[in-house]
């Protein structure tokens, strides 16, 4: 994996169509180097410090980065519809009274959610790759993913939050050793007395 380190106090970084321009300030008393342009799939890694100025294209693949607790925490909010939403509308048009209509339709429903599966687990993937070692990744989706997809999450250290709980969700995140509320503890009580 190439990995570009940028670590020079002054250094500036942005991108230029599918290219990263990098701009190296000069030393004392000599000239500035020509800026170098890095074609982006010749770079897996961008390790930078906190003087390195990136421009907001470089930026614009993140959705939400921040520093919490010592600890670097992004936020990737990219989702694409739910495979529900297609079928839905494609139901209006399908007549599915007969036997091969509804295997077709079965059909098409599975490999919707195959390919909205592989479409999420690709995202989360590049989200901990972005993430690094240290930092703690949350991907908020519009729709809960199933739990094949749940469990991929897990195995790679992502959470997965659906944007109506995002409030909660990333509060309990932020702060894990938090005091449970009268409300969370109410709630506890009457499921367990249930059983």
């Amino acid at each position: 994996m190439p990995a570009l380190f940028l670590l020079t106090p002054g250094t500036r970084a942005g991108l230029v169509g599918e290219r990263l321009r990098v701009e190296v300030p000069p030393e004392d008393g000599e000239q500035p180097a020509p800026p170098r342009e890095i074609p982006l799939n010749d770079i897996d890694t961008v390790l930078l410090t906190d003087r390195v100025a990136l421009t907001m294209p470089a930026l614009a693949e993140i959705d939400l980065l921040f520093n919490h607790g010592g600890r670097l925490w992004i936020l990737d909010c990219k989702d694409t519809s739910p495979e529900a939403g297609y079928l839905a509308q494609l139901h209006r048009f399908v007549d599915l009274r007969s036997e091969p209509a509804q295997k077709v339709w079965d059909i098409v429903s599975e490999r919707l959610r195959v390919s909205q599966a592989r479409v999420i687990k690709d995202d989360i993937l590049m989200a901990r790759e972005l993430g690094g070692l240290l930092g703690h990744v949350v991907c908020v989706r519009r729709s809960e993913p199933d739990e094949q997809v749940r469990k991929f999450a897990r195995d790679h250290g992502v959470d997965v939050v659906s944007k109506q709980q995002l409030p909660t969700e990333l509060k309990r995140l932020l702060y894990p050793c938090a005091p449970a509320d009268a409300a969370t503890l109410q709630t506890l009580k009457e499921r367990f007395a249930a059983r």
